[in-house]
């Protein structure tokens, strides 16, 4: 990642993030290989807020819808993409949780790195042709 907020992202976690995805309300969303997910900011600590047994490593990519209701992200390994839905407690703390939909990707063919390394959100609106 060689963007200015990529090494800010670099140096405030300790490692590249291998996906980064903003949410409507502000939050900056990162992912890493050992870290998992978390939620980055100039003035916060990063702190791992994503809930579930899904929440775990490996993962490649991270997108939200446009509204920022849900949050997908990319698991190499695994090839599945697990949604989260974003939560906001009283105070407004972000959380995401397992939404229950886990779909798996197809494996790569010919591939000499391990396999999926990021996904987008594409509304269906674009998909449809509309």
């Amino acid at each position: 990642m060689t963007t200015t907020f990529g090494h800010v992202v670099r140096r405030v976690i300790g490692a590249p993030a291998s996906g980064i995805c903003h949410l409507r309300e502000g939050e900056t969303l990162v992912v890493n290989d050992d870290k998992g997910i978390l939620r980055v900011g100039h003035r916060v600590k990063p702190e791992e807020i994503a809930i579930g047994k899904e929440a775990r490593h490996d993962l490649e990519g991270i997108t939200c819808d446009p509204k920022g209701n849900r949050v997908w992200v990319v698991a190499e390994q695994t090839r599945q993409v697990i949604a989260y839905d974003v939560t906001r407690a009283k105070r407004g703390q972000l959380a995401l949780h397992e939404s229950g939909e886990i779909r798996r990707l197809p494996k790569l063919k010919n591939v000499d790195n391990k396999g999926w390394e990021g996904i987008a959100f594409l509304p269906k609106e674009a998909a449809d042709g509309k």
